[in-house]
């Protein structure tokens, strides 16, 4: 067969610090890395600790959060309806139902400041069966 190797520059950006998480209400930090276990050689990896959305800028947002489901049109739509603004606020949505890109885009499309995508237990974990390490749900 004919094979050929070539070179392909592409796009992909790291963020320039690394991620952190706080909440001053709370008095709250979240830890942005899993824990290493002992048993599973795949949990101490480089790659574990890329706790960011591709293709998004480096920074810091100090505001307001507003909860907004999935983050799809229609939970825009229904914070809209229900009085809610997100144009300067954090906005929280939960994976699930649509891209990710499209739940920051979504967001982005009306106003927001920054996006935080959160992995919720009842879609994705103990409310399924065992999680990890005894099972396969986180």
């Amino acid at each position: 067969p004919d094979v050929s190797e070539f070179d392909i520059d592409v796009l992909l950006n790291y963020p320039s610090e690394p991620a952190s998480l706080s909440v001053d209400a709370l008095n709250y930090t979240a830890s942005m890395s899993e824990d290493v276990l002992d048993f599973d050689a795949t949990s101490d990896t480089p790659w574990r600790n890329l706790t960011f959305h591709g293709y998004s800028p480096s920074g810091a947002a100090d505001a307001p959060a507003v909860y907004a489901n999935y983050g799809r049109p229609q939970d825009f739509d229904a914070l809209s309806n229900a009085g809610v603004d997100v144009e300067g606020k954090v906005v929280i949505v939960r994976y699930g139902q649509c891209f990710r890109g499209l739940k920051v885009m979504n967001a982005q499309d009306r106003g927001a400041l920054a996006v935080i995508i959160y992995s919720d237990p009842h879609d994705d974990g103990y409310a399924f069966g065992e999680v990890y390490p005894d099972g396969p749900y986180r």
